[in-house]
């Protein structure tokens, strides 16, 4: 910036001894200060000691991107943004079994999700800017899990707009739509009569009638509303969770009428409901690089994968 051909690099003299004050008015003042405090070693200021906010984050982000700061930043940016995904309320959909027995429950953790979404985009948006494909994938899926309101309404947000690819906001939408298509889908084959879990409701296991009975109500409760708004992604997460638990309890289980876990009287290609669920994750996992072509060319025909190991089109 300070030197040519830039418009700030005129009128400088070394000869002269004199001070030039440069204004920069778009750009946020603490963000730089934190910036020039890493790139000159000042490690003890309080500013570099002190974890940022997400908001504040997102600022040296933006500056970083601006002024090509990365290779500079680029180890103490990723430091910051390995603490903030360890700080995500969603690190994991535990089962509420085991949430209860360590004192939590999904409800209290939910309430103070619908307070952090702001906190994940920022986070969302200064990956998006730093190029870390990792986090970003992060980040975005975690605020398609808790976001409390349409996916549509971030159509019109402004710092969206200004930060993210305006298909940013229906990519999501769209991946958080074919999601819940592919659990309801997949638990209704559990309950279909030639399902292996119907297929023997002679034996009168109460273990299987118990696991279908489950997957009957998660069906039944699935568009349930929470104040009028749709159940939030996050709240089915955690129900499959308790459910994907339950049902591998159960294919451990001894089966009382054959004597042998109820694993074997099912097919060799059968896939247990965690697995399916882990899979409908990856594939609405949302790369760093596909968004961005996307947003640039409005196609994405690239076949190699990203840094983070994606696959382009595990999601199509």
């Amino acid at each position: 910036m300070l030197s040519p051909p830039w418009v700030e690099s005129q009128g400088l003299s070394t000869e002269s001894g004199s001070i030039k004050e440069i204004e920069l008015p778009e750009d946020n003042a603490r963000a730089m200060r934190f910036i020039c405090a890493v790139i000159h070693h000042q490690n003890d200021e309080e500013i570099v000691k002190r974890a940022p906010s997400t908001r504040a984050f997102l600022h040296i982000a933006i500056l970083t991107d601006k002024y090509d700061f990365h290779r500079a930043l680029k180890f103490f940016l990723k430091s910051i943004m390995r603490d903030a995904s360890l700080q995500s309320p969603l690190q994991d959909w535990t089962p509420r079994t085991e949430l209860r027995d360590m004192g939590l429950s999904t409800a209290s953790l939910e309430k103070s999700q619908l307070l952090t979404w702001t906190g994940l985009f920022n986070l969302t948006a200064a990956a998006y800017l730093l190029d870390d494909c990792t986090s970003f994938s992060k980040f975005s899926f975690d605020l398609m899990a808790i976001l409390p309101y349409s996916f549509a309404a971030l159509l019109h947000d402004d710092r969206i707009s200004s930060l993210l690819p305006p298909k940013f906001a229906v990519m999501l939408g769209e991946r958080a739509s074919q999601f819940r298509l592919n659990v309801i889908k997949d638990i209704q084959k559990r309950l279909n009569r030639n399902s292996p879990y119907n297929c023997c409701r002679r034996c009168s296991c109460h273990a299987r009638d118990a696991i279908t009975e489950h997957f009957e109500d998660f069906v039944v409760h699935f568009d349930d509303t929470d104040d009028g708004h749709r159940k939030l992604l996050a709240s089915i997460l955690y129900d499959l969770a308790d459910l994907a638990h339950e049902d591998a309890l159960f294919l451990q289980a001894e089966c009382s009428y054959s004597g042998e876990p109820h694993s074997v009287a099912f097919p060799e290609d059968f896939v247990a409901l965690g697995q399916k669920v882990q899979l409908f994750k990856e594939r609405i996992v949302l790369c760093l690089r596909y968004v961005r072509l996307l947003g640039i060319a409005g196609v994405c025909d690239v076949t190699d994968s990203c840094n983070a190991g994606h696959n382009f089109h595990s999601a199509g």
